[in-house]
């Protein structure tokens, strides 16, 4: 297990999971080697957010040809552009969870059960801020593979 892991684990503790599922939405990683992914759930890592404040569902931290950190959001239900403030703040949240590691690419991921194609154009237009860098936001269906997206 990298020092990427190791550390996750022990600032999240309580907060590891074994997959992503919300509600009736899922991201499969069973495809994701288990020494090089560790899964985060942001409710159980932060519970204590005041109220209104923007968070993700999931971190998924991936070790396979550099270090990623997918900040996932998932809709059971209808997806829009506004869901990119959830993604964005997962992004600052990452950045203070890992501030001493240098070497890391954010994935934004909205996985979703449906999405118009006038959010979808929207959502192409916005972008994730991740310490000085702009990232595209991509999106996949409830019930894909994360592998797919990396």
């Amino acid at each position: 297990m990298s020092n990427l892991h190791e550390t996750v684990r022990e600032r999240c503790a309580d907060a590891i999971a074994h997959r992503c599922r919300k509600g009736n939405c899922r991201l499969v990683t069973d495809d994701l080697p288990r020494g090089q992914t560790t899964i985060v759930d942001v409710d159980r890592y932060l519970p204590e957010l005041p109220v209104g404040e923007k968070k993700p569902d999931f971190f998924v931290f991936v070790t396979r040809d550099g270090t990623c950190a997918v900040v996932v959001e998932m809709k059971d239900g209808r997806a829009s552009a506004a869901d990119a403030e959830q993604l964005q703040a997962g992004a600052s949240q990452v950045d203070r969870l890992l501030h001493d590691l240098q070497e890391m690419a954010p994935l934004p991921l909205l996985v979703h059960k449906s999405i118009s194609a006038i959010e979808v154009r929207a959502l192409s237009r916005r972008r994730v801020r991740f310490r000085g860098r702009r990232f595209g936001i991509q999106t996949c269906r409830c019930g894909d593979r994360l592998s797919r997206q990396l």
